[in-house]
């Protein structure tokens, strides 16, 4: 059986599917005179916790884009079809569909697979970096790549623009009325991606290094993969969230007309009251 790769021995998929997944994570059983460990609990906690909190940031990114005025530009659009994308996706549909045909999805709860749930642990090593690669990992790769290009970009073109125009203090405001200051949030996107995603990427990393290196490998938790599951469980499913503490919390003028909202709400509410006695 695989579990991610600590295991070398790969388990029928007949073994996998009637594995009895009802059992408590974080516990050892027997299945074919095979030890096998779930993950712990506190790991789906993490995640159950991440995906609130995300669906949370991801409405009032939907409000303060309806409701703040000052702030419905072509960035602020850009945030709104970012936010769409956390929950949708067309390509990504495809690679779903290849891989549901191949029958390597579906939710194991095995310590190797971790928040990888959409792979199951049921395969050989080199059949479960192949999938991690093309269903999630190897996009995430590229998406790294490409939004550091566009960073290193953006500053690039700031810096010149600046020299050309001799403002050392040239805002994107100046450059153009549909532009704000705050939109300089939308360069920090890059950091805010790789803080969350860099911890699967590493673990990702690390199975790779261990199946070259033809390192033996138990059904064990070891600490680092421990540390790094849990943060990874929050981390992937936080973009959202993480979404809405930049562009609605750190937004000077989208924090203000939220507050706004919610003021003016309280004081319809208290005036309702007022005028039923």
């Amino acid at each position: 059986m695989s579990t991610s790769g600590f295991s070398t021995t790969a388990m029928t998929n007949s073994e996998c599917t009637t594995m009895d997944l009802t059992t408590p994570v974080y516990t050892t059983i027997s299945q074919n005179n095979i030890k096998v460990v779930y993950l712990p609990s506190s790991v789906l906690i993490c995640t159950y916790v991440s995906c609130s909190l995300s669906i949370l940031g991801a409405i009032i990114i939907f409000v303060t884009y309806c409701t703040v005025q000052e702030a419905k530009n072509q960035t602020r659009r850009l945030l709104i079809y970012l936010t769409i994308a956390d929950f949708k996706f067309t390509i990504p549909v495809v690679i779903t569909l290849v891989a549901a045909f191949k029958n390597v999805l579906g939710e194991d709860q095995y310590i190797g697979s971790g928040p990888w749930c959409w792979i199951k642990g049921c395969m050989n090593n080199s059949e479960l970096i192949l999938w991690m690669t093309l269903t999630g990992k190897g996009w995430e790769v590229m998406t790294y790549i490409i939004t550091a290009f566009l960073y290193i970009y953006l500053k690039y073109y700031m810096i010149k623009k600046r020299r050309q125009e001799r403002r050392p203090n040239l805002r994107y405001s100046h450059i153009s009325i549909s532009l704000r200051d705050e939109d300089e949030n939308y360069v920090l996107l890059w950091l805010v991606l790789y803080i969350l995603r860099i911890w699967g990427t590493a673990r990702y990393g690390i199975l790779i290094y261990r199946v070259a290196n033809g390192v033996e490998m138990v059904n064990k938790l070891y600490p680092v993969d421990m540390v790094l599951m849990h943060i990874q469980s929050v981390g992937d499913s936080a973009q959202a969230f993480f979404n809405c503490l930049l562009f609605c919390v750190k937004d000077t003028a989208v924090r203000h007309g939220l507050l706004r909202m919610l003021c003016r709400r309280d004081q319809d509410r208290q005036l309702n009251d007022y005028t039923r006695l």
